[in-house]
């Protein structure tokens, strides 16, 4: 079996997996390559997505939602200089990026929490894994990169972004870091999943 199979078989097999666990989920929709496929592989469950009404980032999220047949549960939310600070305090951090990728999450999980949801799957590690980043593709040793970068994500990515929804009673659920999904991204060859072009 090659790595395409293995890799398909992997993480449908985390999907479903994540759908039996939260069964009262939505999906963390971007718009990119990562919630798109969830969305793809999971079209029972909402789309929810934070964004700036009028932004191009909104804009790019209902075109994405549109091109796979969904609709998309935009969250728009005045960012206040208190929000901020609950967030930094929340996370346990004052840099700004990692306040910058908690604060959507916080956004979102006040509204699915509202909502009556209490799971929230998203993409988290996709882009680590599979070379999603633009620094991959002009770096000079990618696979130390990637690697480093996900080592990140497991081990305090994942764990800030789970804080940063679990204050409003939300679990995340990420398939991409699923163990099986891990092992079949990591034996894939870079040169595979990054472009030199």
């Amino acid at each position: 079996m090659d790595w395409l199979e293995r890799l398909d078989r992997a993480l449908k097999g985390a999907v479903s997996e994540a759908k039996e666990v939260g069964r009262n989920s939505v999906i963390a929709f971007s718009g990119g390559l990562d919630s798109s496929l969830l969305a793809v592989l999971l079209p029972d469950l909402p789309l929810y997505s934070v964004a700036v009404e009028g932004s191009e980032d909104e804009f790019w999220v209902v075109k994405a939602a549109e091109m796979i047949g969904r609709d998309v549960n935009l969250v728009r939310a005045e960012v206040s200089e208190d929000i901020v600070v609950s967030v930094m305090n929340i996370i346990e951090s004052m840099n700004p990026l990692d306040v910058s990728l908690a604060l959507p999450l916080y956004i979102l999980g006040e509204r699915v929490a509202s909502d009556g949801y209490e799971y929230v799957i998203t993409g988290q590690g996709a882009d680590e894994l599979f070379g999603g980043y633009e620094k991959y593709r002009t770096c000079c040793n990618k696979d130390e990169l990637m690697r480093s970068d996900f080592e990140n994500v497991v081990e305090y990515g994942i764990h800030r972004d789970r804080r940063a929804v679990g204050v409003w009673g939300c679990k995340l659920i990420a398939p991409y870091l699923h163990p099986d999904v891990v092992n079949v991204a990591l034996s894939i060859p870079t040169e595979l999943k990054v472009s030199k072009d």
